[in-house]
């Protein structure tokens, strides 16, 4: 088998893991050549720019000395063409390398001390995987060459009809891992198994799942239609009538033959996993569990802008949902209020105003609560925070005033799981008479905004949101589009949203926290005339741009 070779400059200092290479004399150093292979793989595995199931990206090398104790931690940088082979200067001491190829991410930081806890090394398989695929070897130092095998940590399952009558509609793969060794054991193992759900025909030619035992199988229910009636059967994968360990690394090519609705017989072959620049759709990832199926509470703690966005939140809800869906939506409101405000106001216990909505666009203001009673009278499952527009676009003002107000919020919510959400302001409209700071025109005033949310939000090393709302983003997308307009968004100087406007911060902040606003097409809100068959298509437009593309 031909051997699979990556290269690497003879540059010591490079390698972050050699700090202890000036404690050694020459005596003590060996350098020492390192290939890569394995018996499915055929072609190079070198980062490329069309990535394939034999790509690496990153690697990752243990170097473990007799006793099994890790010497050395080593990160060499990948090439981007093929040379030689990868040579590494290392302490005599180490007798084997155990290397991780594509390492999930955490695994750099992981400081195994044994090559016990090297082979207890777990991978989270909870997102299906995606290419390319995390890949792990050892290889034994016997003199200056070394290979290492590489074992792709999952395997390719693809199933197909063999009854031209009997066409797959779907698949449900059942007892799955979610997670599992990093380095191949003796035994495939199965730990947390899973359902994954439903997947359509579209997506199973070739599904990719971790190993598992004939002792715990992995199950994979196939539906479809035999002489127009529907069936339904369940596949353990079998060899005679012993069932088959799934083993990383391997092919599965599973043939299902449907007998009558109930019955069919199947036939498994098991290929090497042979190196070709497939079609084959990974498994997507299940959709998520709704966490508010059952009903949502919303605070948003802001001003007049949050305000406009949730005006007509309440209605948008139930219509997407149901006429009785479980809403509480409250806006922590101060007129023009800034971080500076809110934190002033939850720092000093002062009273703040409450807008409580209601169906039809209402609102009730309540007074008499602080802001840490607010916080503190409901199980909120969503918390969102904005700055003032006037300063939202500028860099400083996202200051210690955010710093104390993301703190009080984490410890004064009575739902330590609520989502904490940031709200993107939008920028005033072309024709005000005058703009902030040092912006002189709108699109100016849109583009500090994005900046300034990206580098104290998106980016920022401490501050940690769950989600952003990206409001202006989704006006100034409505804004471009003719059939809405610019004009025809606000209702005073100060740029505030009218209905129109509001209905698309609405959308926006649906889109955001449920992903999808196709339901809003099933029944237009009869509460907002500003709404028409005409111009939906456009909000949708605007919005859904605004969800794939939250910043310039």
């Amino acid at each position: 088998m031909k051997n699979l070779i990556i290269s690497f400059a003879f540059i010591v200092f490079i390698f972050g893991g050699c700090k202890h290479c000036s404690e050694f004399g020459n005596d003590d150093l060996r350098q020492v050549s390192i290939s890569f292979s394995s018996k499915s793989l055929s072609s190079s595995l070198l980062k490329s720019s069309g990535l394939t199931d034999n790509s690496i990206i990153k690697v990752i090398l243990y170097g473990v000395d007799n006793f099994g104790k890790v010497e050395k931690t080593f990160i060499p940088p990948l090439p981007e063409s093929s040379e030689t082979s990868l040579q590494l200067v290392i302490s005599r001491k180490i007798k084997s390398l155990y290397a991780i190829a594509n390492p999930y991410e955490g695994m750099e930081s992981a400081e195994p001390e044994t090559v016990s806890e090297l082979m207890d090394m777990i991978a989270d398989f909870s997102d299906a995987p995606e290419l390319p695929f995390l890949m792990s070897g050892k290889g034994d130092i016997d003199g200056v060459n070394i290979n290492i095998e590489l074992f792709r940590s999952v395997a390719k399952v693809e199933i197909f009809s063999k009854n031209e009558d009997f066409k797959i509609e779907s698949v449900t793969v059942k007892n799955t891992p979610k997670k599992g060794y990093v380095f191949k054991k003796e035994h495939p193992s199965t730990p947390t198994p899973d359902d994954r759900g439903l997947y359509p025909a579209s997506s199973i030619p070739t599904l990719y799942v971790a190993e598992s035992t004939a002792l715990n199988p992995t199950r994979f229910v196939v539906t479809g239609k035999i002489e127009g009636r529907q069936a339904s059967y369940e596949l353990v994968l079998k060899n005679k009538e012993a069932n088959i360990d799934i083993e990383r690394n391997m092919h599965y090519r599973v043939g299902v033959a449907p007998l009558n609705e109930t019955n069919c017989s199947i036939s498994v072959d098991i290929p090497e996993w042979i190196d070709m620049q497939t079609t084959v759709q990974v498994i997507p990832k299940p959709p998520p569990p709704d966490p508010y199926k059952n009903g949502i509470k919303i605070l948003a703690i802001g001003n007049s802008y949050s305000q406009d966005a949730m005006r007509y939140l309440y209605d948008m809800l139930r219509q997407i949902k149901e006429p009785q869906y479980n809403t509480t939506l409250v806006n922590a409101y101060i007129e023009s209020g800034t971080l500076n405000d809110h934190a002033n106001c939850i720092k000093n216990n002062t009273s703040i105003t409450q807008q409580v909505f209601n169906t039809s666009g209402g609102a009730t203001s309540v007074s008499g609560k602080s802001l840490k009673q607010i916080i503190e009278q409901d199980a909120w499952d969503i918390i969102t925070l904005q700055q003032s527009s006037w300063f939202s676009g500028k860099e400083s003002s996202y200051n210690a005033d955010l710093d104390t107000l993301i703190i009080r919020v984490k410890k004064h919510a009575t739902n330590k799981n609520f989502k904490l959400g940031w709200h993107m302001t939008w920028a005033w409209h072309v024709g005000h008479y005058g703009f902030p700071g040092t912006y002189t025109n709108q699109a100016a005033m849109y583009s500090g905004t994005c900046d300034a949310v990206k580098a104290q939000i998106l980016n920022h090393p401490t501050r940690k949101f769950d989600f952003i709302i990206p409001t202006g983003t989704a006006i100034q997308n409505a804004r471009g589009i003719p059939a809405l307009g610019d004009s025809n968004l606000n209702r005073d100087i100060d740029c505030h949203l009218n209905d129109l406007g509001r209905y698309i911060a609405g959308a926006m902040w649906i889109k955001t926290i449920l992903g999808d606003i196709s339901g809003l097409s099933k029944s237009y809100n009869t509460t907002n005339p500003a709404i028409t068959t005409t111009n939906f298509p456009y909000i949708e437009q605007a919005v859904n741009a605004a969800h794939a593309k939250p910043f310039p």
